[in-house]
C-alpha cells in the first residue's frame, strides 16, 4: 500500500506550480535510502539520497524530497512523484507517495547495518553481507544467532545486530499500520 504524503508544507518550495506539478506526476523511483540529509521533525519533510540501480551494476544517486517520516537508512523504497529542477540544489525527485519494500539484497542490508547499528561499522557490515550474500535478510529474520559464524563477529555483536533488526522490524510494521489508518 502506498502512503499518501503532502508537500504543501515543504520548506523552500518557492514555486507552488512546481510542487503542484510534482503532485500530479506519476514517475516511479525505486532504490535504497542511502543517506538522510535533513528532517523537519514537526512535519516529516525530509531531504534524502536514494541509490537507484542501473544497468551493468552501475547506480545513480538521486536527491529525494518530501514527507519521508519513519524511513531508515538502508530501507528499499518505491516512490511515486516527479523530478523537478531546483534553482539552488539541482534536480530533485519530489515524493508524493511511497512504500517500503523488502530490501532488494545484501547491499541494502549491509548499508543498514553499517549506518544504523552502533559498533558495527562498514567493514564488519561488509563482512557479514559478503558471508551470507542474498540470504542475509532471511538469516536476520529467522536465525540471527548465525551472525557469530562470520569471522570477527562475536556473541555481543550478534546479539546487538539481532536486537536492532528485530526492533527495526517492529517499527516498520508499526509505520505500515499507522499509515494504513491515515496517520503519518
Amino acid at each position: 500500500m502506498l502512503a499518501s504524503l503532502h508537500l504543501d508544507a515543504a520548506p523552500g518550495a518557492r514555486n507552488p506550480d512546481a510542487v503542484a506539478q510534482a503532485l500530479k506526476a506519476t514517475e516511479t523511483l525505486e532504490g535504497i535510502l542511502d543517506q538522510i540529509l535533513f528532517v523537519n521533525d514537526k512535519n516529516g519533510y525530509s531531504v534524502a539520497v536514494v541509490v537507484v540501480p542501473q544497468e551493468h551494476g552501475d547506480f545513480r544517486r538521486v536527491t529525494v524530497v518530501g514527507n519521508l517520516a519513519g524511513l531508515e537508512v538502508g530501507s528499499t523504497i518505491r516512490a511515486v512523484g516527479g523530478f523537478q529542477q531546483h534553482q539552488r540544489f539541482g534536480e530533485q525527485f519530489h515524493v508524493v507517495d511511497y512504500e517500503t519494500l523488502r530490501p532488494a539484497g545484501s547491499l541494502a542490508i549491509e548499508r543498514y547495518l553499517a549506518s544504523e547499528i552502533k559498533g558495527i561499522g562498514p567493514v564488519r557490515a561488509h563482512r557479514i553481507a559478503e558471508y551470507f550474500g542474498d540470504a542475509l535478510g532471511e538469516v536476520l529474520d529467522n536465525s540471527p544467532d548465525r551472525m557469530r559464524e562470520v569471522p570477527g563477529v562475536g556473541s555481543a555483536a550478534a546479539r546487538l545486530i539481532a536486537a536492532a533488526w528485530r526492533d527495526a522490524s517492529g517499527l516498520r510494521e508499526l509505520t505500515v499500520f499507522l499509515r494504513g489508518h491515515g496517520l503519518a
